[in-house]
């Protein structure tokens, strides 16, 4: 949701999203990922999923919730913004709205551990700003 409190346009969404998600990125010199967007109704099911399927992705954090077909709009949007961006490199390989259509979280993820960690345990939703995500579509 907006600082009002209304529900949040898809482009407008998109926009907080990638601007989030460069911010995250350089803000370490020597942390270069992949980015990956993807959709669930399950954040946490779904990264177990990622690593039984073998994909080096990591940190699911869940950026948006709303109907599927707003989530699937913003999936597509954020993908082709991602595939544009100057300071991003995407893991996707489709460009979005396969996948579960009655997913309801979109989330993003990465290909490489934050450096120093392991293990998997930073808490990589405290990089994202609280105040705005999960946005609200």
């Amino acid at each position: 949701m907006n600082k009002d409190g209304k529900k949040m346009k898809v482009q407008e969404a998109t926009n907080l999203i990638i601007q989030q998600i460069e911010e995250v990125v350089i803000q370490r010199e020597d942390w270069h990922p992949k980015v990956y967007i993807g959709k669930t109704q399950n954040v946490e099911e779904r990264e177990k999923e990622h690593l039984r399927e073998g994909h080096p992705l990591y940190y699911l954090v869940c950026l948006a919730t709303g109907s599927s077909e707003k989530i699937n709009q913003l999936e597509k949007s954020c993908i082709v913004a991602l595939r544009n961006s100057q300071k991003l490199q995407m893991y996707n390989e489709r460009d979005g709205g396969a996948g579960n259509p009655q997913a309801d979280n979109l989330y993003v993820a990465f290909t490489e551990l934050w450096p120093g960690d392991d293990f998997e345990e930073l808490p990589m939703a405290n990089l994202f700003d609280s105040n705005k995500f999960p946005i609200q579509l």
